[in-house]
């Protein structure tokens, strides 16, 4: 079998929208030989598994960055390198979150007394 440079069958999306709280779906598709590594970036910085964030690759080339429970500090610019011995590809996207509008409703609302009229 030829070497193949890695190549995005299906890129990421431009832009993806989550609202607080859900779960954010990253996922394209790349094609490659020998199989590649891939490693997820937010706003330039490398992601490392956790908890909250688990990226995948499966045989078919399928490439997944899963976060739970999206903050508005997880909105940004998110980048999928692929690579291996023979080259390096990157699919770039957007994130926004958009803020609960419950969590605003939940805090305690401020309030005044005014003096007695006379």
């Amino acid at each position: 079998r030829a070497y193949i440079s890695p190549q995005f069958f299906k890129p990421l999306d431009m832009v993806y929208t989550y609202n607080e709280l859900e779960e954010i779906r990253l996922q394209a598709h790349v094609e490659a030989y020998p199989s590649v590594g891939v490693t997820w970036h937010h706003d330039g910085i490398r992601l490392r598994p956790s908890r909250r964030v688990q990226a995948t690759l499966d045989a078919d080339g399928v490439v997944t960055l899963i976060i739970t429970e999206a903050t508005i500090k997880d909105a940004g610019t998110y980048t999928c390198v692929a690579s291996n011995a023979v080259g390096r590809i990157e699919s770039t996207c957007r994130v926004n979150v958009v803020e609960d509008p419950d969590k605003k409703s939940s805090q305690p609302i401020p309030f005044i007394i005014a003096p007695d009229a006379p």
